[in-house]
């Protein structure tokens, strides 16, 4: 599966990118991060280089879709939404 974007001209969604990794690092020293998810305290910029780089076998597989959300006005990074997707049978 190709990454896509998706917009309502109020937030768009798009795929994560490289050069994301430095914004999402300075996000994630907040301490309520790793309060509410799996993010832990500590991540290191490469770590973020890492979990950026998986992204792309996440859509590749079409199984892990990950987006970041942006201010469709500005560009500015907002957070992030997932959808993970399973084949397995109910």
């Amino acid at each position: 599966m190709e990454p896509v974007t998706l917009t309502d001209g109020v937030v768009t969604l798009r795929p994560w990118t490289m050069a994301d990794s430095a914004e999402v690092h300075r996000m994630v020293q907040d301490p309520e991060i790793p309060r509410f998810t799996g993010i832990p305290a500590n991540h290191t910029l490469e770590g973020v280089e890492r979990w950026h780089a998986s992204r792309d076998q996440g859509w590749s597989g079409g199984e892990d879709l990950a987006w970041a959300v942006e201010s469709a006005a500005t560009g500015q990074l907002l957070g992030s939404v997932g959808l993970e997707v399973s084949r397995d049978d109910p």
